[in-house]
């Protein structure tokens, strides 16, 4: 989600509902690990641009209409974001 907002673009969830309408468990543990995150770290995502700062993919920023960019976010100090193999 970082990584997506500071190249200024959309996060496709892609989540659909089972045969009997509800969501997947699985689907549901990350939705709620993902507004965990985005309480915590959300200011740096909702209603901002891609910063320019950095490389988008270790080095993430992003910034609010034509103010400077936000601080750069390094994704390899923030646990929750480290690639997964």
């Amino acid at each position: 989600l970082a990584r997506t907002s500071g190249k200024g673009a959309n996060l496709l969830l892609n989540i659909g509902p089972q045969s009997d309408g509800k969501l997947p468990a699985t689907a549901l543990e990350r939705l709620e690990a993902m507004g965990q995150w985005l309480g915590k770290y959300g200011v740096s995502i909702y209603d901002t641009k891609a910063g320019g700062v950095g490389d988008g993919e270790i080095i993430v920023s992003t910034r609010w209409g034509n103010t400077p960019p936000l601080p750069p976010l390094s994704l390899q100090r923030i646990p929750e974001l480290r690639r997964r193999p």
